[in-house]
């Protein structure tokens, strides 16, 4: 089940933003609500009010589109939890050595996924 369906389910308030609008057409379809925008730019971020949530979650496979995100969400959206889902340990680290952003929450499922299999292989 993916994270929109639990939000679905569990009625928690989100938007998903997409870049990529057929994407966001076919999760459209399957009721849940995602948008196609610019996530590189600070005025279609802004239409959507980042400030007003609680949470937010960034999951991008392009370095430095994350960044730059990332940069524009810490400064419009300071009170909302930032979760950045990072898929290479070149851009957990920069992310994690740029001071302006300390306050986020970076995860690397690739990284958890190894240390989860080293251990269950390390039981055996």
């Amino acid at each position: 089940m993916s994270l929109a369906e639990n939000f679905e389910k569990e009625k928690v308030k989100y938007v998903l933003l997409l870049s990529d609008k057929t994407e966001a057409e076919k999760l459209s379809e399957k009721g849940i609500k995602a948008y196609a925008v610019n996530l590189i730019s600070e005025d279609e971020i802004r239409k959507f009010h980042p400030e007003r949530v609680k949470s937010i979650i960034v999951d991008m496979q392009n370095t430095s589109d994350m960044l730059y995100v990332i940069l524009i969400l810490t400064e419009l959206a300071k009170d909302s939890n930032i979760v950045a889902i990072v898929h290479n340990e070149d851009l957990e680290k920069r992310l994690e050595s740029i001071r302006k952003i300390k306050d986020i929450k970076i995860i690397n499922p690739s990284k958890q996924v190894a240390n989860e299999l080293f251990s269950y292989l390390q039981e055996k």
